[in-house]
């Protein structure tokens, strides 16, 4: 549910991916940074939040098996639910290339 993000992810990209959520509708989108030991390496956005929630993530390979997805899908979830009063969420998973 999200494009793929470049790669190597500069500090230009993480700029603008930063500009992008501050400009968002917060009624229709939220999104978060992911960042591990101090250092952002993904994100996790939520989006068309006046009927079902969709949510996109990713996350840099190299941390990928650290759980860091799992926990804040878990944080987006626990957010959603009752604080929107969402009652559907919706994600879908890539195929790493």
């Amino acid at each position: 549910m999200l494009a793929t993000p470049p790669n190597p992810f500069t500090e230009q990209d993480g700029s603008a991916y930063i500009q992008e959520a501050r400009t968002n509708q917060y009624e229709q989108n939220v999104s978060w940074a992911i960042k591990f030991e101090g250092q952002f390496c993904g994100g996790i956005k939520a989006k068309t939040l006046h009927e079902t929630a969709t949510i996109g993530y990713w996350l840099r390979r190299d941390h990928w098996g650290k759980g860091l997805m799992s926990e804040a899908v878990k944080a987006v979830l626990e957010y959603l639910f009752p604080a929107r009063k969402q009652d559907i969420v919706v994600s879908d998973v890539f195929k790493p290339l």
